[in-house]
């Protein structure tokens, strides 16, 4: 795991949190303003740190990956995310 954390407008107080590719793995330490809410929030953390966060309406979940090869990896040929993880090496 990095040691490396993102501020995301942090400010003088903000929550220590990590995400993690659903595909392969990797973590990335951030810290937020505030704890997650909502799904989406988590997505857009993501996309702001320069990962893929995208939402699954299918299984109603928010997906979080490293970069846009996880992220097709995790994909079907119809285009909706896998129930579960596909090993990308």
């Amino acid at each position: 795991m990095s040691d490396e954390v993102d501020e995301m407008s942090a400010g003088s107080r903000g929550s220590a949190c990590t995400l993690v590719c659903w595909a392969c793995g990797k973590a990335k330490n951030i810290v937020a303003t505030a704890p997650p809410q909502f799904a989406f929030e988590v997505a857009s953390w993501a996309n702001d740190v320069g990962w893929v966060g995208a939402m699954d309406t299918l299984r109603g979940r928010s997906l979080v990956f490293c970069g846009k090869e996880c992220c097709e990896a995790s994909r079907t040929k119809s285009g909706a995310f896998r129930a579960r993880p596909k090993v990308v090496a």
